[in-house]
Order: C-alpha cells, then sequence, then structure tokens
C-alpha cells in the first residue's frame, strides 16, 4: 500500500494521522479501497456496499463527497449563473410554469 496512486488524498488541514483517532479510520479506509480496486464490476462494488453497516454507509458517503469541486461541476455552476448557458432554459421554464403551460412527463414506453 505504499504505492501513491493506492493511497487516500490527504483530507482538507492536514494529514489524517496527525488528528486524534483519524489515524485507524484512514487505514481501515485504505484496505477498503484496495478490496474496491478488486473488484471489477459496479455490481461487485454494490454488493459491498449492501454489506457495509449504516454507520459504514455514512462513512463511505462522507469519504466520497468530500472531493473537491471537478471541471464538470464549476462548469454546471457557471452555466446555472445569470448569462449561463442554462440560465435562459430555467428562467423558459419559469415562465412556463407560471402561465400553465407544463406538461406531465410521458410514462415509459409512452409516446
Amino acid at each position: 500500500m505504499s504505492d501513491a496512486s493506492t493511497r487516500l488524498p490527504e483530507p482538507r488541514g492536514g494529514d489524517a494521522r496527525s488528528e486524534v483517532g483519524r489515524g485507524r479510520d484512514f487505514d481501515k479506509w485504505q484496505r477498503r479501497i484496495q478490496a474496491l480496486k478488486a473488484m471489477s464490476t459496479v455490481e461487485e462494488i454494490k454488493t459491498a456496499i449492501d454489506r457495509l453497516s449504516p454507520r459504514e454507509r455514512c462513512e463511505l458517503n462522507a469519504l466520497l463527497h468530500d472531493w473537491p469541486d471537478d471541471e464538470w461541476d464549476k462548469q454546471m455552476r457557471a452555466d446555472a449563473e445569470p448569462g449561463g448557458k442554462l440560465n435562459k432554459l430555467m428562467l423558459e421554464a419559469e415562465a412556463d410554469a407560471k402561465a400553465g403551460r407544463l406538461r406531465e412527463f410521458p410514462s415509459p414506453g409512452e409516446k
């Protein structure tokens, strides 16, 4: 596990091992990440997640959602701002809703 590609990124604020009580959790997640890397399909990963306790699921959720925004996230946020690519569509949808021009989505298989 000394390979740099197998190490989890350091949490914001420094080395996780320097924080009291976090070193063992950090090592535990390192082992779990290694186990996930050995899984070759999404189905295997889903099955493994289903076996986690509620607390472990919360820990996994926090680990996966603590990543900084990537370029896609930044672009989507910029596109939703006034003047962005999606802003015109959002304004049109709001106007349609106010005017009562919205329709229900068709059911799957319905045209």
